[in-house]
């Protein structure tokens, strides 16, 4: 799967593409990168990079950033399927932020211990349209019918 900000560009390219949808997510601007919204040398405590390359989440911090309204049993579940990524993710700049061409909408996470709402706001700013949902970062798992009824909105 190639990295989000291919993706973002690759949807400036493609006339099918009619509207993006951020949740709970970077929503980087162009010639920006991931780590150029955050504070110098201070990475969230669920970003544990390593010698490798790849940055994986710590054992303990997943569940509070990213599952914390999920039932335990989802919540572990979720958490056991948490792998290693590319540190090469974070550095980066965006070519051309697809948001500035194509409609969007941010979804965002009003009880997000990963991506705090406040945060987000700086993000669901740019884009043409903001939904709130009150959950963590996941919605797809805490509030999967929520959320799939915002999507159909979305959707129209």
């Amino acid at each position: 799967m190639p990295a989000p900000w291919l993706r973002l560009r690759a949807a400036a390219f493609d006339e099918r593409v009619k509207r993006l949808v951020f949740l709970a997510a970077f929503m980087p601007d162009s010639r920006s990168s991931y780590v150029s919204y955050l504070p110098p040398g201070d990475l969230p405590p669920y970003v544990g990079l390593r010698d490798d390359g790849t940055m994986a989440v710590p054992e303990g911090p997943g569940r509070i950033h990213f599952y914390a309204d999920c039932p335990e049993d989802i919540a572990s579940w979720a958490e056991a399927r948490l792998t290693p990524q590319s540190q090469s993710v974070l550095g980066p700049e965006v070519g051309q932020a697809s948001w500035r061409t194509i409609p969007s909408t941010y979804v965002l996470a009003t009880e997000d211990q990963a991506l705090p709402p406040g945060f987000q706001r700086t993000f669901s700013a740019q884009a043409t349209d903001v939904v709130e949902i009150a959950s963590s970062h996941s919605p797809m798992l805490s509030k999967p019918s929520e959320l799939a009824d915002i999507l159909v909105a979305i959707c129209g």
